[in-house]
């Protein structure tokens, strides 16, 4: 097999041209070695400027090729960029002492092509800013003009008091006393099981310090019982302070011998309903009051 030499005669005394052997031997691609011929061209001595699109239109390819061949000079220390936002990518040509090893070129070619993905409409078109949402975003509720009913949103009819504070922005008072950490305890949820509600914050201290950590809770259902059939109010704690430490006191017959508790018998402050009775007068429901004790 017999191989053919090539000679070439430059004749050209108009445009000449020269390719250093370190370049032309060094291993590049065909687009690469096009590319980097471009830039030279582009630089001189100095820095070369040009976007990708117009260096496609030039070398007759496609621009990804045009971007692969540019990372590829860039890996192989033949060039650097610096990018401007705004501005056209600025290209520098380095030294042949920045080369790298012609052995690693087509390690650094996988490298390129496997960081490269097809530009998506995603990738292209810029994200767009989502804000998160804020405390005070205004919601549908807010939006609506007044007296509009919205969907879910409760109307000031059937809105409840948390409801309607949140709408002024407020904490109910209610939510403000489930804050409190002795709300917790089971002294006053004892307290509260038995009465129906939670009793004023200010009692608080006392009410654990008199039923402790470990209250009893057969101890406390009777006291709050007989305190209730008697006609005391639930909203005083007697049966708490007095009963549940002292214990029950009996029942004292009164003049009628109906073994209701006389009036000066009652705890300090514990009120009853006073009982009504029609006086047929024509003047409606009174007031039985009794007088002189």
């Amino acid at each position: 097999m017999s191989k053919e030499t090539v000679q070439a005669r430059d004749g050209r005394d108009d445009m000449p041209v020269f390719i250093h052997s370190e370049l032309d031997d060094y291993g590049l691609s065909p687009i690469e070695f096009r590319i980097y011929g471009r830039l030279a061209r582009r630089a001189g001595k100095g820095e070369a400027k040009e976007s990708v699109p117009k260096m496609a239109e030039g070398c007759k390819v496609s621009e990804r090729s045009v971007q692969l061949a540019l990372r590829l000079l860039e890996l192989a220390g033949l060039t650097e960029a610096e990018e401007h936002t705004g501005h056209t990518t600025v290209y520098r040509l380095l030294p042949r002492s920045r080369w790298a090893d012609p052995a690693q070129l087509d390690e650094l070619r996988e490298r390129v092509t496997a960081g490269w993905k097809k530009p998506t409409p995603a990738t292209i078109a810029p994200p767009q800013l989502l804000h998160p949402r804020k405390e005070n975003t205004p919601t549908p509720a807010t939006i609506a003009p007044k007296g509009t009913p919205v969907e879910g949103t409760p109307n000031s009819a059937t809105a409840t008091p948390t409801q309607r504070a949140a709408r002024k922005g407020k904490p109910h008072k209610r939510d403000v006393r489930k804050r409190d950490p002795r709300t917790n305890y089971p002294a006053i949820q004892l307290v509260k099981q038995l009465s129906g509600y939670l009793p004023r914050m200010i009692l608080y201290d006392k009410i654990i310090e008199v039923l402790g950590d470990h209250p009893d809770f057969n101890r406390a259902r009777d006291c709050a019982v007989e305190w209730a059939s008697r006609g005391f109010r639930m909203d005083n704690h007697g049966w708490v302070f007095d009963w549940y430490v002292n214990g029950i006191p009996e029942r004292t017959a009164n003049a009628n011998g109906n073994g209701r508790e006389k009036h000066g018998d009652r705890p300090n402050g514990a009120a009853r309903t006073v009982p009504r009775t029609n006086q047929g007068d024509g003047g409606g429901w009174q007031p039985k009051v009794r007088l002189g004790g």
